[in-house]
């Protein structure tokens, strides 16, 4: 599985082939498609192994392990320590595939949860999970997850550190829910 991570996260989905990832797993393709039986399938399996990654550092499906700045820091620096994994998840993830789309749209709709279990340690006030929080939410988690991909793909942010970055986004994040006149805790 790691082969195929380090191989989608570099070049991604669709400019791979399986003769590709046998080779660097240094085996035939044959014993690769004894295990998946298509390039789509084993795609997805990394972007479990990857997936896996990030729960790890957000704390998952359990309770928050970490303040809301801890984790996305945690996750900054991981893409830097990891970046092909970096890859895999914000490059060339999101419309791989169709059924990565939705993939992906659960993976986020788990990050808007998450953000809601870490905000009442983080910000002033507890916030409501109704419809127009929920929004801002999946608009904070959206936009945290295009800076990662903006920074990891070289586009924007040359330069700057995970700490920086992921201190920036906490702050935003933390911004988008904490009332005016009071400030979010760091």
């Amino acid at each position: 599985m790691e082969a195929a991570v380090r191989v989608f996260g570099r070049r991604g989905l669709s400019a791979v082939t399986m003769d590709e990832i046998a080779a660097e797993c240094g085996v035939a393709p044959s014993a690769v498609y004894y295990h998946f039986s298509s390039k789509d399938e084993l795609f997805h399996a990394a972007f479990d192994a990857v997936r896996d990654d990030i729960q790890t550092i957000t704390g998952g499906d359990g309770s928050p392990t970490a303040t809301l700045r801890q984790v996305v820091t945690g996750v900054f620096r991981w893409a830097q320590e990891h970046p092909e994994r970096a890859n895999l998840l914000w490059v060339y993830s999101a419309g791989a595939t169709p059924a990565m789309a939705e993939t992906w749209e659960s993976f986020i709709d788990g990050h808007v949860d998450n953000l809601f279990r870490y905000a009442p340690d983080t910000v002033a006030r507890p916030i409501r999970a109704d419809e127009l929080s929920r929004r801002a939410a999946r608009a904070g988690v959206v936009a945290g997850n295009t800076i990662a991909l903006d920074w990891i793909s070289g586009r924007r942010f040359a330069g700057v550190d995970a700490d920086r970055l992921a201190e920036s986004v906490a702050s935003m994040l933390e911004r988008m829910f904490t009332p005016p006149g009071q400030s979010g805790a760091t």
